[in-house]
């Protein structure tokens, strides 16, 4: 669970849940402590999102909020910051020198986006062909270089 204040009236809770078929992103808003409204996501598959509920806080607050508020509470959020993707893109990075074959380069990859905590691979992730392994792989790592872009240009203000 993690809690998003948007200010001293509203907040976001949010949950992951496990479902039938893969899992849930569950949001409530709540002013003064109080629910007010409800929003729910559901996956089959591990989404990359910049961080964890993007989606559904994202989906809660535009449908509550008129577009400007909304808007100026989705700027405001502190993303969670998080050390271990600077490390992890150098470590992958590392990996693109060291490492041969294709195959070689995305077991590489896979392993260290692995440590990342609530990074999860489908099922069948090891039985795609290594250009779309890759093509995903990189995905991943664009987002983490996007997050971190995000995380340095606001230390910076």
């Amino acid at each position: 669970m993690k809690i998003f204040t948007l200010d001293e009236n509203y907040s976001v809770v949010c949950e992951a849940k496990k479902t039938r078929n893969g899992f849930k992103h569950e949001a409530k808003l709540c002013k003064q402590g109080e629910e007010i409204s409800k929003a729910k996501i559901c996956y089959l598959n591990r989404t990359w999102e910049s961080f964890e509920y993007e989606s559904v806080l994202n989906n809660i607050v535009n449908s509550y909020f008129e577009e400007t508020q909304a808007k100026k509470y989705l700027k405001d959020i502190k993303i969670p910051e998080n050390k271990q993707f600077k490390t992890v893109n150098m470590v992958c990075a590392l990996g693109k020198i060291i490492c041969n074959t294709e195959e070689e380069k995305n077991n590489w990859d896979k392993k260290m986006l692995g440590t990342i905590k609530g990074i999860e691979f489908p099922k069948d992730f090891d039985n795609l062909p290594e250009e779309e392994k890759q093509q995903r792989l990189k995905g991943a790592l664009e987002t983490l270089n996007l997050k971190e872009r995000k995380d340095n240009k606001n230390a910076g203000n």
